[in-house]
């Protein structure tokens, strides 16, 4: 069971012999900080800091851990995962936009220069006419519902809100 409110997770190991004798210790896994993304702050484009459930406005996701990357790793996790060389170095990743080569965007005129799918939004917001499209970004999402990306870069992530239906009674 993880402690709570920290990066540790404590199991038990237990080593039985074939007389019946046992032995009891623990193991403590630390999981490293960049495997879950944090949310400093939300902030809307103006200034009353509130959304229209119609949606359709521009929000910022300020944070750290956001991965722009397809996962990888020094060791091969899984069987379907490719193996590539990064400065001379062997590793391995998921190839998830199946494109054969491991992806990797710094920011979002990055992912534009080399070629990442956009779609159209079919009425422009604020300066914003498409949102990107691909499943190598993370995944955002408002009140359950699937945010659009339109900008992306170091510790941020800006979306357009999707409408939020308001519950019936």
């Amino acid at each position: 069971m993880p402690d709570e409110e920290t990066d540790r997770k404590v199991v038990p190991v237990v080593v039985e012999n074939g007389n019946g004798g046992t032995a009891l210790g623990r193991f403590t896994y630390v999981i490293p900080p960049s495997a879950k993304p944090i949310i400093d702050k939300v902030e809307f484009q103006k200034e009353n800091q509130t959304g229209n459930a119609a949606g359709d406005e521009v929000i910022t996701i300020s944070g750290r851990y956001f991965k722009f990357e397809e996962p990888w790793s020094n060791v091969k996790k899984y069987r379907d995962w490719i193996e590539g060389e990064r400065n001379g170095q062997t590793f391995y990743f998921e190839d998830i936009d199946e494109d054969g080569h491991h992806t990797l965007y710094t920011n979002w005129m990055d992912y534009k220069e080399k070629g990442g799918s956009t779609k159209d939004i079919p009425n422009t917001i604020e300066t914003y006419d498409q949102y990107l499209n691909s499943p190598v970004l993370p995944t955002v999402r408002i009140g359950g519902i699937e945010a659009k990306i339109v900008e992306f870069g170091t510790n941020y992530i800006k979306v357009i809100t999707p409408q939020i239906t308001p519950w019936s009674s």
